[in-house]
């Protein structure tokens, strides 16, 4: 009885948030995990279920297969504001179900947050996983690549899936199992090997000796071996290969062309992962090149736009997050394009109750943005003088670097002239900031003549 009263109640209260155009929010999750702990196990589940987790790209993996769940004509539930703890999973079951606990859904995709796996996974018994990658994270939020590998290798042993798709690329989550494992990976885009400031992977943890990349797609992605023990990356059951604008999918002596959704190296993972479950749910490629076809990255992660020349670029880019920072500075540095900058990467807009040390700044490399191709860096919020000061740490000439404590007061300095983009990096809870200057910038550019 109690799990009805917490069905009914949450539904209820679903019911008005939905009259009041307000149902992105957990609140009924909440409410039902309040009346019933176990809400989550006893909810009944569809017969997909799949549950996607890692450091990097869970949002944008998860979206994209409920996007093309959805296209192929099944029903889905999905929280799509990356609601990714119990109460927010409560809320996506609660949406899947009658008020007799019967499935109204086909499928339910979830976003699994890394940290809290253990707990999480074994209370929805996901018929699929997907794990993206392991790599260093927010001091506060995930410690450090070790302890997450612990925590969410706990979690998957806790179920039983029916296929579990690790990166096969990733030298951490890659041995997180290997039972009923699909490995998926990239192939081979770079020569060049990176000393990062932070490295996630540099010992064999078999005979802890030095190994060695074969290739290093970004940080601690890529293949590598043992050069004392023989220990080394896992082979892959799927493999992307870039060519131009489309990507080919290598199986089992076969070669699918989809298109490429985004050049990022990032993204190009995302795109495998999602291509290799919906393959081993045995989608046509027929089918599967017209779905994937029918999807685009999630707009709150990003979103661009052209005005007289000018390409404005919207990017989230984790705040405290080393990874996800440094890969994107390395991809911006990566093209020759005269570029401006926008950093909009505080959080708990400092917070002393709410936020970490700055020692996430010195992990980070900000080396990648002393190029000359990238003309200005603009910064603010409470941490402007930090920012500012790792900033000329990595070399990057003062009069580049424009630093104020009101972030809105950029507006008031931004230069366009031999820009050819802008791009702002945002941290993904400060959305309404990034839109700002998004808005503000293309309606600036659109006032503006250029000549040829």
């Amino acid at each position: 009885m109690r799990f009805y009263l917490a069905l009914w109640a949450s539904k209820a209260l679903l019911c008005v948030l939905k009259l009041l155009k307000r149902e992105r929010d957990d609140k009924p999750g909440l409410l039902a995990y309040r009346i019933c702990k176990n809400f989550n196990e006893k909810v009944t589940k569809p017969n997909i279920v799949v549950a996607v987790t890692g450091t990097n790209g869970k949002t944008t993996v998860s979206s994209l297969i409920a996007n093309m769940f959805k296209n192929s004509g099944k029903t889905v539930s999905y929280n799509d504001w990356g609601a990714n703890t119990l109460a927010g999973h409560a809320r996506c079951l609660i949406a899947s179900v009658n008020i007799f606990n019967k499935p109204i859904k086909d499928v339910v995709v979830l976003e699994v947050d890394e940290m809290t796996s253990v707990e999480t996974l074994s209370v929805l018994n996901p018929t699929y996983i997907v794990v993206t990658n392991i790599e260093r994270d927010s001091i506060r939020r995930n410690d450090n690549p070790d302890y997450i590998f612990n925590r969410l290798k706990e979690g998957i042993a806790s179920v039983n899936p029916k296929k579990l798709f690790l990166n096969a690329d990733c030298p951490i989550s890659s041995f997180l199992s290997d039972k009923n494992v699909v490995y998926y990976s990239v192939s081979k885009i770079r020569d060049e090997i990176v000393d990062y400031k932070s490295k996630d992977f540099i010992v064999c943890p078999k005979c802890y000796n030095d190994v060695v990349y074969l290739y290093q797609q970004y940080r601690s992605i890529g293949k590598f071996y043992c050069p004392s023990c023989g220990f080394k990356s896992k082979d892959s059951d799927y493999v992307l290969t870039v060519l131009d604008k489309s990507v080919f999918l290598e199986f089992n002596n076969k070669k699918e062309e989809y298109p490429l959704l985004s050049d990022s190296i990032f993204n190009l993972y995302n795109e495998v992962a999602v291509l290799s479950l919906f393959k081993e749910l045995g989608y046509s490629y027929s089918l599967l090149r017209e779905l994937i076809s029918s999807v685009s990255l999630p707009k709150n992660r990003v979103e661009e736009k052209i005005v007289n020349g000018v390409r404005v670029l919207k990017h989230a880019s984790k705040g405290q997050n080393v990874s996800a920072s440094s890969i994107v500075f390395e991809t911006l540095s990566s093209t020759f394009s005269s570029k401006a900058i926008v950093l909009l990467l505080n959080e708990n807009y400092g917070n002393i109750n709410g936020t970490e040390t700055v020692t996430w700044l010195y992990e980070t490399d900000f080396e990648f943005l002393n190029k000359e191709s990238i003309k200005k860096i603009y910064v603010g919020g409470p941490r402007f003088l930090d920012y500012k000061l790792r900033l000329e740490l990595a070399g990057i000439p003062v009069d580049r670097i424009v630093a104020v404590e009101d972030e809105k007061e950029l507006i008031n300095f931004l230069e366009y002239d031999g820009i050819e983009e802008f791009d702002i990096l945002y941290e993904v809870d400060n959305v309404s900031t990034a839109d700002y200057f998004f808005n503000y910038i293309v309606n600036d550019l659109g006032d503006k003549k250029y000549e040829d």
